[in-house]
């Protein structure tokens, strides 16, 4: 379940920070400077492949969102990124399910309806 009032939509916070701290950590820098340096480091030699794993990560985070009409009330679903990495097959862009797109589409058409029936009223 993801946490109150934070839906993971921040690339940074889904594994980002944590992988490059991983890899910073394996340094032990002794002032800021080379703290400084481990970390630019890792930025450098964080792979590509992970990026891009991350982004799936928000992009499927984005649509399960999207099915709770924008509550952070969900779990983070798992896209097999292992196994599709394995065969070759990993995307660099998840589709959203259509469905899903025309009922978000029709919640907030529907919600405006209201809100701008409210603002009349």
């Amino acid at each position: 379940m993801s946490t109150p009032n934070s839906p993971d939509l921040n690339i940074l916070d889904l594994e980002f920070f944590y992988a490059i701290q991983l890899i910073q950590h394996t340094e032990a820098p002794k002032n800021v400077d080379e703290l400084v340096s481990a970390v630019e480091r890792s930025f450098e030699v964080y792979p590509s492949k992970d990026s891009n794993k991350i982004f799936l990560t928000l992009q499927t985070c984005m649509e399960a969102i999207m099915k709770e009409k924008g509550s952070n009330i969900y779990k983070i679903p798992h896209s097999r990124k292992a196994i599709l990495e394995r065969a070759g097959r990993l995307p660099t862009l998840m589709k959203c399910d259509p469905n899903v797109e025309k009922e978000v589409d029709e919640y907030l058409h529907h919600n405006r309806a209201i809100s701008e029936a409210v603002s009349e009223g």
